[in-house]
């Protein structure tokens, strides 16, 4: 089972089927903080997405799908408040078909493309950097030696970062301005107990605001409920999305009040 979106482009983004097993992977890495790899295991159960903004809306339509229609988002007081993902997604998908982050960046001969990143989680500016810079482009000087044009979508993160070694430091510390500034915010949701909730999606923002979403059961948990639904096969279980697994739960319980009541 697949989430699907299809864009106006004809491209289809989404996210492959989300299970307890994920859950419990999810709640593990959670609790080591180990957000790399959170966000790998994330983008791992995308496709077709090419930007942060994209993998945003595919991770919270699946979540949408597998786990809940409501996420909770820290309010003004700190409390979490439920708001329905289908309003967050329906603020999103314009901006997505829309909106244009692109620049070009030109310094010394050099011509240098930016746009929204590839990834939801950067280490530091340089990361942020490596991740946005989709071309590059220049007339030849004394550290690259003759003129070229290149497109940076199919190199991997160690070649870009060397390629960015080789950039006057000016321009890498423009960049480094470019990717930071607060003026890429979008408001995604706005809530009387929230206010306006914005994201910039050359942050850390995405992934810190959805991960909780796939934090659903920790091992502990997962292990007590799976106790209590034998002789339910637990391999069985743990193939099953959330919202499969709470239909199981609302008729186990509902089972074990009938029993109860007969027993009066």
């Amino acid at each position: 089972m697949k989430s699907v979106t299809r864009l106006t482009t004809g491209r289809s983004i989404g996210m492959n089927e989300f299970t307890l097993s994920d859950c419990r992977n999810i709640s593990t890495l959670m609790e080591e903080e180990c957000y790399p790899l959170i966000e790998e295991y994330l983008l791992n159960k995308c496709f077709g997405c090419k930007n942060s903004l994209e993998y945003m809306y595919a991770l919270l339509k699946g979540g949408s799908d597998f786990i809940d229609y409501n996420m909770e988002i820290r309010g003004i007081d700190d409390k979490p408040v439920k708001v329905f993902i289908k309003l967050i997604l329906d603020n999103l998908l314009p901006i997505i078909e829309s909106k244009d982050f692109s620049t070009t960046l030109t310094m010394n001969g050099i011509d240098v493309s930016l746009d929204l990143p590839k990834s939801i989680y950067h280490d530091d500016i340089l990361s942020r950097i490596c991740h946005s810079l989709k071309k590059f482009k220049h007339g030849g000087d004394s550290k690259i030696s003759e003129q070229q044009s290149i497109d940076l979508e199919c190199l991997d993160d160690q070649d870009i970062l060397s390629l960015i070694n080789a950039i006057p430091t000016s321009l890498v510390e423009t960049m480094g301005k470019y990717v930071s500034s607060n003026d890429h915010k979008i408001q995604i949701f706005s809530h009387p107990k929230l206010g306006s909730v914005e994201i910039d999606p050359f942050s850390n923002d995405i992934l810190y605001k959805i991960t909780p979403l796939f934090n659903v059961y920790d091992s502990q948990t997962l292990a007590s409920m799976m106790f209590s639904l034998q002789p339910i096969d637990p391999t069985y279980m743990m193939a099953l999305t959330p919202k499969e697994f709470a239909v199981i739960l609302s008729e186990r319980e509902n089972l074990v009040a009938t029993q109860n009541n007969n027993t009066i």
